[in-house]
């Protein structure tokens, strides 16, 4: 059995207000203008981080089992990003559950996770039927967290031996992934089609086998 407690504090963080003139953009300062608008493209500012963390872990002949549990919060400030008001960066997860247990060949897997923030607007900025913008800069960043994270998976290992001269080891593995079909959002995107945010989840219940 493990726990542990953490605090750290951060300077000299770095927020892309344009991640994409990262990549594109050829002029040596980009960090300090933007390619059009002239809104600077770099920011750097700080944070806090802390938290709690519990370990337990049980190695038995037929059973064995592992338990992880993290409880933590941190949050961002940049003194011209967000009118100056801190915020909690996109994978700010205040609770990850991890569980294990294993029994003759049987495996069980299951995890819990805080859902992760998005940024979503406010306001829309239309002319006539087509949506231009979606406004986030007076409705602050990452101001909406998804849905948590809930999977279990199964599986079931069989090894056997074959052969009397020369003898050969196998293992045959069947598991099931997502057994509640859980649609656990990755991402949130805006359909301007239909005037509204959506999740996007992928791997829904999954059986697999190899050898």
């Amino acid at each position: 059995f493990r726990a542990g407690a953490f605090y750290k504090q951060m300077d000299g963080l770095v927020y892309f207000s344009k991640s994409e003139g990262f990549f594109y953009q050829q002029d040596a300062d980009f960090d300090t203008k933007g390619a059009n608008d002239g809104i600077p493209n770099l920011y750097t500012g700080e944070g806090t981080a802390y938290g709690a963390e519990l370990l337990y872990d049980k190695t038995g002949r037929d059973l064995s089992w592992h338990l992880a549990y993290t409880w933590s919060i941190t949050d961002r400030h940049f003194e011209k990003i967000n009118q100056g008001v801190s915020f909690p960066p996109r994978y700010d997860r205040r609770h990850m559950l991890n569980a294990r247990a294993e029994w003759k060949g049987l495996t069980a897997a299951f995890t819990f996770q805080s859902g992760h923030y998005e940024s979503v607007s406010a306001a829309q900025l239309r002319y006539g039927q087509h949506v231009y913008d979606q406004y986030m800069r007076y409705y602050g960043f990452n101001n909406v967290r998804v849905p948590a994270h809930i999977r279990l998976d199964l599986g079931y290992r069989l090894s056997f031996r074959s052969g009397q001269s020369h003898p050969v080891s196998h293992n045959l593995t069947f598991g099931i992934y997502n057994v509640f079909n859980r649609h656990n959002p990755s991402m949130l995107t805006f359909d301007a089609d239909a005037g509204t945010w959506k999740y996007i989840s992928f791997f829904p219940i999954m059986p697999s086998i190899s050898y």
